[in-house]
């Protein structure tokens, strides 16, 4: 009877553990958690007064989905970067600094072949397509 009770209780913990799992995958989608260290460079754009930088990396979708392009933005005078721009599907961006902080993106939705336009302002805006 023992045995039976530890092995219901072990396989409820196991249950809530792939809950667990199943629940916060899909709603962890914050654009920090966008890997892009190792993906291809796309381009890398300067601001006016180069305080700041914008650098584009082509999130490859394989086989199975189509590519994505992940923008960081990289203060040079505080060394740090954050993701502040992915755009999908598309597989290149132009970009183009209207002032010292604010960019205007282009891109081209690869599904259905419409241009797309954002402006930013790079200390306060993000854009992400999933949102």
């Amino acid at each position: 009877m023992k045995l039976k009770k530890s092995y219901i209780l072990v396989m409820i913990i196991i249950m809530m553990l792939l809950l667990f799992i199943m629940i916060k995958i899909p709603f962890d989608r914050k654009l920090e958690n966008l890997h892009y260290e190792s993906k291809p460079l796309i381009s890398v754009n300067a601001s006016p007064n180069q305080k700041y930088a914008m650098i584009f990396y082509l999130s490859e979708g394989g086989s199975l989905s189509n590519d994505g392009v992940i923008g960081v933005l990289e203060n040079r005078e505080q060394e740090e970067k954050h993701v502040i721009f992915f755009s999908y599907p598309c597989s290149d961006v132009i970009v183009k600094w209207i002032d010292n902080k604010t960019i205007e993106t282009k891109w081209i939705n690869t599904y259905d072949y419409t241009e797309k336009k954002k402006i930013l302002n790079v200390e306060q805006d993000t854009y992400d397509w999933r949102k």
